[in-house]
């Protein structure tokens, strides 16, 4: 009769706005967009340049100088303090590469945190991450400065940190695409550097190289393999997981890339075997080489530059001291670029100053680097003007607790976003990002909570017939609602969903039955049947 068709249509709209609520995942920024200016697709990074940054980004003097004091804690059992700090980052990484999937954005993390959490969690994690990053600037300024003084004995040591804060401001002013090619060629010589690492100390090891025997034993000589216990290795991890911060650069820096999509790919699906070839394979060289409890003092030598000696090849310290320096600068580089961009970001969402987020005609956020800058120019300054206050050394001694922080945060926005979005889930699984064994909780939490928010656009994406099914579910439960409260004298006439055939109004008007000939069971527009596990899943809603 005309009331079904009357108040099954009163009922849709409230239906159809319930599902026009916004998605977590797309949506959109509107603080700060008018001052933000993306750069032009000639300006923005190439391929080659997100690339060269997820392979050597995370790759510092703490790899070249730090591992050695990893060695003399939890001796061969430093291999699993690197392994088990680098699940961590495998995992962060793939949560962080299935937001960004699909939604790109230069906030990152942080952006992800304020859609998923709300405003106090970006708020947070975007300033933790943008203090951890000046930390950064100051420590590779006041060792590269450190450095140029050993070269240059005339030069001081303040003023070689000067230098190196100047230039590379300078570098990140220009353009995006100037960061991107200096970073790329300096990942370049620390990327050849560790593989012709890897490949002569294998082969020592073996006892393959000239003047050489096999040397493996030495993963379980001298004390056993783990011969301070296994508590040392857990508590090695938080040195590791400062060696490793850094991975998620790449992520930020695809953003801004020609091809985002396949910046974010890269950058999430290569992490893993970039953690196992160079943090893993270096550090399982260097014991099976040396062993451990013959390692010398990184004051004394690194002990990259200690393996080279060895294996006798001329000039090793010097060469080793030039890569090291040159991985001090590229951090150098790339953490005035985090800074900044996650300044921009924090402005962008009226978090920080508004002039943060106004950028160049070439998309730079100008007042962001040179607030960056100054911001590790304080610190800096703080080493040498007062190096006895401690307040040098607590803001380095810090930043080791803000990156695991910063993980914890990605952990739980990622979980939290997934819980509200399955279709989000399935566009990255299609994409090779999706978190593993995590399917099943996206598709329950997607059932659960998907009355909330719209499917995302684009039906042809993978995961996007889930909302759809959801929907049509969701209109069924409705219908039948709405015959129920009609009672017994308002028995809804056949063409409405779970009524038998035409009559009244709807048969004159040569309507065709809605609804299949069995019962429970709903029929698609393309004529397919879903059966009683859609009607099932349709009660979760």
């Amino acid at each position: 009769m005309g009331g079904c068709r009357g108040s099954s249509a009163s009922a849709r709209p409230d239906r159809k706005a319930s599902l026009a609520a916004p998605n977590p995942y797309s949506e959109q920024t509107e603080a700060g967009a008018s001052d933000a200016v993306a750069p032009t697709p000639s300006k923005k990074l190439k391929s080659r340049h997100v690339t060269m940054i997820a392979l050597g980004g995370i790759i510092g003097a703490s790899l070249f100088v730090g591992s050695a004091n990893v060695i003399l804690s939890a001796g061969p059992a430093a291999i699993l303090s690197y392994l088990g700090g680098g699940l961590i980052v495998f995992l962060a990484m793939r949560m962080l590469g299935e937001m960004a999937a699909v939604r790109p954005a230069v906030g990152s993390f942080m952006e992800y945190a304020r859609v998923g959490l709300g405003d106090w969690a970006a708020y947070i994690v975007g300033w933790l991450y943008w203090y951890f990053w000046v930390g950064v600037i100051a420590y590779e300024a006041v060792a590269g400065g450190g450095m140029l003084n050993a070269w240059f004995p005339g030069l001081p040591a303040w003023a070689g940190s000067l230098i190196l804060l100047a230039i590379f401001v300078t570098t990140n002013l220009i353009s995006l695409r100037a960061f991107g090619e200096t970073e790329f060629w300096l990942a370049s010589i620390k990327v050849v550097a560790i593989v012709v690492f890897l490949g002569a100390g294998l082969l020592f090891a073996f006892g393959l190289w000239p003047d050489s025997t096999l040397s493996i034993a030495n993963l379980w000589q001298h004390g056993g393999f783990m011969p301070n216990g296994f508590g040392v290795v857990v508590s090695s991890i938080a040195l590791v997981l400062f060696a490793y911060f850094g991975a998620e650069i790449a992520v930020m820096a695809a953003a801004e890339s020609e091809d985002p999509a396949k910046g974010t790919r890269q950058a999430a699906n290569t992490v893993i075997w970039r953690v196992m070839l160079f943090y893993v394979g270096a550090v399982l060289v260097i014991v099976m080489v040396v062993p451990w409890n013959q390692l010398p003092s990184p004051d004394e030598i690194p002990p990259f530059a200690y393996v080279f000696s060895l294996l006798g090849i001329p000039f090793a310290e010097e060469i080793m001291t030039l890569v090291i320096f040159t991985a001090v600068i590229s951090v150098l580089n790339s953490g005035t670029y985090s800074a900044s961009r996650m300044f921009a970001a924090l402005s962008e969402q009226r978090l920080a100053p508004a002039i943060m987020s106004k950028r160049s005609k070439r998309g730079v956020p100008v007042a962001a680097v040179i607030a960056s800058t100054a911001g590790g120019l304080v610190a800096t300054l703080v080493n040498f003007i007062a190096p006895s206050s401690g307040i040098y050394e607590f803001i380095m001694n810090s930043t080791g607790l803000v990156a695991l922080f910063v993980f914890v945060f990605i952990a739980v926005t990622q979980w939290r976003l997934r819980a509200h979005d399955a279709g989000g889930a399935g566009a990255a699984e299609a994409q090779g990002l999706a978190v593993p064994g995590a399917q099943h909780r996206a598709h329950r939490g997607g059932h659960r909570h998907r009355r909330h928010h719209a499917p995302l656009r684009g039906r042809a994406r993978a995961g996007a017939h889930e909302p759809h099914r959801g929907r049509r579910a969701r209109a069924l439960l409705a219908d039948r609602a709405e015959e129920a409260a009609a009672g017994p004298g308002g028995r809804r006439a056949r063409g409405c969903v779970g009524g038998g055939g035409l009559t009244g109004d709807d048969a004159t008007a040569g309507h065709e039955p809605r609804s299949s000939p069995v019962p429970g069971r709903v029929r698609s527009r393309s004529g397919g049947r879903r059966g009683d596990r859609a009607a099932g899943s349709a009660t979760m809603a």
